[in-house]
């Protein structure tokens, strides 16, 4: 998805091989939110991913208490070396993301901090 004030790449579950493609295949242009691919598995988001792209923020899709402990610290510790916020399904709940055309994509809502247990309703 993009617009004159920022993109949002879905990578679903793509590994190593198709994030190295993925830089020149984005190309420059407006900030860009990422969805963590494969959930922040271990071998997911590599230096080469995230260099070449240069997301402003990432988003991991997680459920609570998984069972492969997604995102992996060591792909938070990846983002984090390169500046670039996490936010996760698993502790924010749904994140509602507004893109924008007169700016920078933006975190409107996450479901959790206004209802904290909003699958009970």
């Amino acid at each position: 998805m993009e617009g004159a004030g920022g993109r949002v790449l879905l990578t679903g579950d793509i590994g190593l091989q198709a994030e190295s493609d993925l830089p020149t295949a984005a190309g420059p242009g407006p900030p860009l939110v990422l969805q963590v691919p494969h959930h922040g598995s271990r071998t997911s988001s590599g230096p080469l991913l995230l260099r070449g792209l240069a997301p402003m923020l990432g988003l991991v899709s997680a459920g609570w208490r998984n069972r492969f402990g997604h995102p992996h610290p060591l792909v938070v510790e990846r983002y984090a070396a390169f500046q670039v916020p996490l936010l996760n399904t698993a502790e924010q709940g749904a994140i509602e993301l507004e893109v924008p055309a007169d700016g920078p994509p933006r975190v409107t809502r996450s479901w959790r901090r206004q209802r904290a247990r909003y699958w009970r309703e």
